[in-house]
């Protein structure tokens, strides 16, 4: 939708709607619909081999997401830090698609406020596979 405005009205993430609002674009009206009703931040799977057993255990570890600016990963990440005092800057943020090999999109964010540790997967596999620990990347 923001690429080409192919509709009169289309689904928008949030974080893209404030992204742009914040940006002083304003071609877009937010309506508060929510078609899915469903809140997918509280959805974080691990792979049971890494040793992770509570949230703090993300210290350290990567941590594989579509995008780091997509809302549901804005929401999980206030989760972790407000619900269970975890310290997102230990982690170590991976941004890939998740069932194929590359970027999830093109992403696009404006510059990020604090400096994060994130980098884009460039290991040749989709973050479910590297999450299965299929194949390790360094």
């Amino acid at each position: 939708m923001v690429g080409g405005q192919e509709f009169d009205v289309a689904e928008l993430s949030a974080s893209e709607f404030i992204s742009l609002a914040g940006g002083g674009d304003d071609r877009f009206v937010a309506l508060p619909v929510f078609p899915s009703r469903v809140v997918s931040a509280r959805y974080i799977f691990i792979n049971t081999r890494s040793g992770i057993r509570t949230p703090n255990d993300l210290a350290g570890k990567r941590v594989g997401l579509p995008l780091y600016t997509q809302t549901a990963a804005i929401w999980a990440r206030g989760h972790l830090r407000h619900q269970f005092g975890v310290d997102l800057a230990a982690i170590r943020w991976v941004q890939g698609a998740v069932e194929r090999a590359g970027t999830h999109g093109k992403p696009h964010a404006p510059p990020l406020l604090r400096p994060v540790a994130l980098e884009q997967n460039t290991s040749g596999e989709p973050l479910a596979t590297l999450l299965r620990g299929a194949r390790s990347m360094r």
